[in-house]
């Protein structure tokens, strides 16, 4: 089908920009002239989005600071979508923008949180709830975890019939949970594979993850 082939060269951009919540743990204890670096890194990551000028940039721990401070510093980008978690002290989340001028135009946007989709792809779910033993650990777990996703569905300007997607999510952070990262990980193909079928997906996030990390390639190929 066309819209299997989108004949366009573009550049798409992942940057965890850090909410203020863990810049603020980060700088504990640190020297006092790391509170200028606080007070302008905002403006700084914006700038350096800018200058990078990708066509999609996919951003993480987007909280309400940051969403402003890329709205004002970013021109010739429109904020496509953005998705942040109200119900934490960060009340991050994520965000796409799209250069202006890069012959896309936004078909459509999707955001949801991963663990809402548990139940939809794993049917059986509902037998594990309120019971014990590990199972029923890694889903409290997942339920847990307010981890979210977005995906653009894009459109070429020149021919409306050539069509694509670009998502991200911000994973999980800790390594103590690989088992839980692997679920979220999971979720989140198997929704994406529901959502763009067969039309091209590209997949822009904080992971959490190292290719390696189960020890069973050596990096070859």
């Amino acid at each position: 089908p066309s819209h299997l082939a989108f004949p366009m060269r573009f550049s798409v951009l992942t940057y965890n920009v850090l909410h203020n919540f863990g810049a603020t743990r980060l700088l504990r204890g640190r020297s006092p002239g790391s509170a200028s670096w606080a007070s302008d890194r905002l403006q700084r990551a914006a700038e350096l989005v800018q200058r990078l000028s990708p066509d999609v940039a996919c951003l993480q721990e987007v909280d309400p600071a940051a969403e402003d401070a890329f709205d004002r510093a970013l021109t010739g980008y429109e904020k496509a979508a953005v998705f942040r978690n109200e119900d934490l002290p960060p009340k991050d989340g994520c965000a796409i923008f799209v250069r202006s001028d890069a012959g896309l135009e936004v078909a459509g946007t999707h955001s949801w949180r991963l663990r809402d989709t548990a139940e939809r792809h794993f049917p059986a779910s509902a037998e594990i709830r309120g019971t014990a033993g590990l199972a029923a650990a890694l889903w409290r777990e997942l339920h847990e975890k307010l981890s979210v996703a977005i995906a653009l569905q894009l459109r070429s300007r020149e021919d409306s019939s050539r069509e694509m997607y670009v998502a991200t999510s911000h994973l999980y952070w800790d390594p103590r949970y690989p088992d839980l990262k692997l679920l979220q990980a999971f979720l989140l193909a198997r929704e994406l594979e529901g959502l763009a079928e067969e039309t091209p997906l590209v997949l822009a996030g904080d992971l959490n993850s190292t290719p390696l990390a189960d020890g069973r390639s050596n990096g070859d190929g």
